[in-house]
């Protein structure tokens, strides 16, 4: 009955184009369906939106990988608020921006102690690396140690209100909030990936966003943050995600736990949302590439077992789901299944298909979910 149900929706495709505003069916059907799952590689468990003491978290750099490492988490990025301020006692020109030693908030009062997270004279630390001899800071985490997860070193910053995740930014000196976007440019030319962090706020507001900010900077939204979820308030930005699919912007979509608290902590604990990635090797480089070429998906508990196309149909397995839902262009519902498995064959009038699988059990926080990347579908031109 399954099988029945999915190809008479299959064949319903046309009235939900009709609804949605999509093209007919009966025009060219030459398309390339792009699936991000077309590689060959190992799937990692990863978070990267998380905060240690040095900001405003519960834990040290290597209490907080050692926690997650224990939890089997594979890749890591602490993406402290804004990172150092004013460490390098004036010893170091490059990051100093004013005269005044420990003067970290500019208000021209010499401080006994720097402040870490301040926001001026910020310093992004590379967590694999031994810390800068100016630094008072004993948080590290060595290379050798391959018990812990790998490190992407990254930070969130903030700009004219908004929260900006970045992995990869190069170790060195970022701007103070609200100074300029530099930052952006710098985390992609040096490979890195760059997200706009907890904007459920947002939904149904895409034109007012990309008003203000110029998405074509960014590659990726946080769909799902852990922060807000266990606070009850906004925290799935898929809504919003279809907006900016559906206007032509290709971004990811990323499920991060924003941890800030000891674990058992009611609001912003750790292991609430985490993210796949089907890496090719188990390295700062490898992860990246994975997260800039989609092959990822994002996760409040459960896993797909099976993600990806064979032809023109894309196939999905997600043990535990109770159903499975294949949605398009202008959040149309193209295709519901009740159950583990489904397959839809793409029509080539989509832009785009993901999937968003929904567990069969609730637990405090609701049912579990599980969201893949957008299969592009790309009209072929003569």
């Amino acid at each position: 009955m399954r099988r029945v149900s999915e190809i008479l929706a299959n064949l319903l495709f046309v009235f939900a184009l009709a609804a949605s505003g999509c093209d007919s069916v009966t025009d060219d059907p030459r398309f390339v369906l792009h699936d991000p799952y077309a590689f060959a590689g190992t799937w990692y468990r990863g978070n990267f939106h998380m905060h240690s003491s040095h900001s405003d978290g519960a834990y040290h750099g290597v209490e907080l990988a050692g926690l997650y490492g224990a939890q089997g988490y594979d890749v890591l990025c602490i993406s402290d608020h804004n990172q150092w301020g004013d460490q390098d006692g004036g010893s170091l020109s490059q990051f100093q921006t004013d005269t005044i030693v420990h003067d970290w908030n500019g208000d021209g009062t010499v401080y006994a102690e720097n402040v870490p997270g301040s926001g001026v004279e910020a310093y992004v630390q590379d967590w694999r690396h031994s810390r800068p001899k100016w630094s008072i800071d004993a948080y590290e985490i060595r290379p050798v140690d391959e018990a812990l997860p790998v490190l992407i070193p990254g930070a969130e910053t903030s700009y004219a209100g908004w929260h900006i995740g970045l992995l990869g930014h190069p170790a060195g000196w970022i701007e103070a909030p609200g100074l300029s976007l530099a930052f952006v440019t710098r985390t992609h030319d040096a490979g890195g990936f760059v997200f706009l962090a907890h904007p459920a706020l947002w939904n149904g507001r895409g034109k007012h966003l990309t008003g203000r900010l110029d998405m074509r900077q960014f590659d990726a939204l946080e769909i799902m943050n852990g922060l807000h979820l266990t606070k009850g308030e906004p925290a799935d930005a898929t809504p919003l995600w279809d907006e900016l699919l559906t206007m032509g912007y290709r971004l990811w979509g990323l499920a991060n736990d924003d941890a800030h608290t000891p674990i058992g902590s009611p609001e912003a604990a750790p292991f609430t949302a985490f993210h796949m990635v089907l890496a090719s090797e188990r390295s700062v480089s490898g992860f990246l590439e994975a997260l800039h070429r989609g092959s990822s998906y994002g996760s409040t508990g459960l896993t797909f077992s099976k993600l990806g196309s064979e032809g023109d149909v894309i196939v999905v397995t997600a043990p535990g789901a109770a159903h499975l839902t294949f949605i398009g262009r202008s959040a149309t519902i193209l295709l519901q299944v009740d159950g583990e498995s489904a397959s839809y064959l793409v029509h080539g009038n989509e832009g785009y298909v993901r999937v968003e699988a929904v567990g069969s059990e609730s637990g405090p926080l609701g049912p579990t979910r599980a969201w893949s990347q957008p299969f592009f579908v790309e009209r072929q031109t003569d």
